[in-house]
């Protein structure tokens, strides 16, 4: 047996009882709704608790299932913390949208052919005389979200075919959110007063400060990008005393109150003129666009200055489709 490939025990839990918990590490896969098979559905989880009382922080990924690099970042402040947390209780839930994260795709699907997906960051904290995917989120709403933990730190990246750096959405009027995002180290950072059905905006309407990190590409590999979400993590548990401390530079990020997207005015083939992180100024050239011929159909330039927080990685645009997303003062 090669035992590099051993793996620890998982138990299978209906519920999560955070103070019942044992100091040390857990594998755990928490018991939810059958499929549309009745078969079982289990949301894996890594569940940390230190000897010494502290904060309790939750940490989830996968809620969209296309965005990847966000997961990643999961597993590797996961594995950061195995042996090593001081303080309090960290709770990793690194694939909430498992059926999305099967097919590649941002939504969670359901075998309901009435309602068979949703973006499940719509619909927190759900419905349970809803349809499947509505009451699904307010299971794990019951089971995951509203335990009573201290702090949250949601992880996602854009979408499929668009990028974003390390961007960060945080509500100002929550200091404790807003200590965490500066502490991220993001390129950018978003005052987001937030929007009904986000979990970022329902554990905050609980008294649970709680941010949303944006760690580049969807469907992308991109390990720096992870490894910076994973050390401004390590910052926000050092902060609380749950991890020790290290040296690691805070450089100054890009802030800004709103964001304004450029769409495809049509078919065709988009070709970014600008960078991420660029700023630009209005009138300036963001994208040419080509008919299926290759000839220029027109040009995009930008309505209101900022800095480029998102643009497409794939040319191929429906109408509609992102061109470039700027951040805006």
């Amino acid at each position: 047996m090669d035992t590099s490939l051993a793996l620890s025990a998982t138990s299978i839990i209906n519920t999560l009882d955070l103070e019942a918990l044992s100091p040390g590490e857990h594998c755990l896969e928490l018991q939810l709704q059958t499929n549309g098979l009745g078969l079982p559905r289990r949301l894996p989880l890594r569940a940390f608790k230190a000897q010494a009382a502290g904060p309790k922080l939750l940490i989830s990924a996968g809620v969209h299932g296309d965005e990847t690099n966000g997961m990643l970042t999961a597993h590797g402040i996961a594995q950061v913390l195995s042996d090593k947390l001081l303080s309090g209780t960290v709770v990793v839930a690194p694939i909430i949208n498992q059926s999305g994260a099967l097919l590649h795709r941002r939504e969670s699907y359901s075998s309901d052919p009435e309602a068979a997906y949703h973006d499940i960051n719509r619909l927190f904290p759900g419905s349970a005389a809803g349809c499947g995917n509505q009451r699904l989120v307010a299971e794990l709403w019951q089971k995951l979200f509203s335990l009573g933990f201290d702090m949250a730190i949601d992880l996602h990246s854009q979408t499929r075919s668009c990028n974003y750096p390390l961007f960060v959405f945080a509500d100002y009027r929550v200091p404790a959110a807003l200590r965490m995002a500066k502490l991220m180290g993001p390129d950018m950072l978003l005052d987001d007063p937030g929007d009904k059905g986000v979990l970022e905006t329902e554990m905050n309407r609980i008294g649970v400060p709680c941010i949303t990190v944006e760690v580049g590409e969807g469907k992308q590999y991109q390990p720096l990008l992870i490894q910076r979400a994973v050390e401004g993590i390590r910052r926000i548990l050092a902060e609380h005393d749950m991890l020790e401390g290290f040296e690691s530079h805070l450089p100054p990020c890009i802030e800004g109150t709103k964001l304004s997207t450029h769409r495809a005015e049509g078919g065709g083939f988009v070709i970014p003129s600008v960078q991420l992180l660029e700023k630009v100024e209005v009138g300036q050239e963001l994208a040419v666009h080509y008919d299926g011929w290759g000839r220029e159909l027109r040009r995009y330039q930008a309505k209101v200055p900022g800095w480029v927080v998102s643009l497409n990685t794939d040319p191929i645009r429906d109408a509609g489709a992102l061109v470039v997303k700027l951040l805006c003062k």
